[in-house]
């Protein structure tokens, strides 16, 4: 299983829990392919990041403004993460 460091320590950071989905199974991953891409289209695809530092702290900043916890909590709860 993968599992970047910088991933893991933003996972903990916001209190989240990474899940595994059925490999070759789509559907199982709409909600949070959902929040990527509107993570792509509201910041990332916004941005000329000078490396991936600033691309880290650009995001971070955008996770903290954007979601204040609601977003996030919102699919993961959906998805059936009811305990974040």
């Amino acid at each position: 299983m993968f599992g970047a460091k910088v991933f893991v320590s933003v996972v903990r950071r916001y209190g989240l829990e990474q899940e595994y989905i059925t490999p070759y199974s789509p559907e199982q991953n709409g909600m949070i392919e959902r929040f990527f891409l509107t993570l792509k289209q509201e910041c990332v695809w916004l941005q000329r990041f000078e490396d991936r530092d600033h691309a880290f702290r650009v995001i971070a900043d955008w996770l903290d403004r954007v979601c204040s916890g609601v977003l996030v909590k919102s699919v993961f709860v959906h998805a059936g993460h009811a305990g974040v």
